[in-house]
């Protein structure tokens, strides 16, 4: 419990997230806080993960400034998402779902 007080003091401090992997599939992790950071606060935030989930589609739905970036649902591409915008953009030569293309292409590891 100790390292969740950590946690939920660490939500409560920043005003943009970067989740990695992370499925919002564990009440624990995925609280009260963080939910309403991003979703009434409208603070930004961007998923990375292999593959998207119904949780996150409700909550992209929810949240304008949140983004996935994910796996293609056919092939090995990506596929790229915020609300604000009527569809994914694809990018079918880019892995970007993975961490360390994501770091080499965007932040030029």
């Amino acid at each position: 419990t100790e390292l969740l007080g950590v946690y939920d003091q660490a939500v409560e401090e920043h005003n943009a997230f970067l989740f990695i992997g992370f499925g919002f599939n564990d009440s624990q992790l995925c609280n009260d806080a963080i939910l309403r950071k991003i979703k009434e606060q409208a603070c930004p935030g961007i998923i990375i993960t292999r593959d998207n989930n119904s949780r996150i589609e409700a909550l992209l739905k929810e949240c304008k400034n949140l983004w996935i970036v994910c796996k293609e649902e056919t092939g090995d591409g990506t596929r790229i998402y915020n609300s604000q915008y009527d569809d994914w953009l694809i990018l079918s030569k880019k892995q970007l779902w993975d961490t360390r293309e994501f770091v080499n292409e965007i932040l030029g590891g």
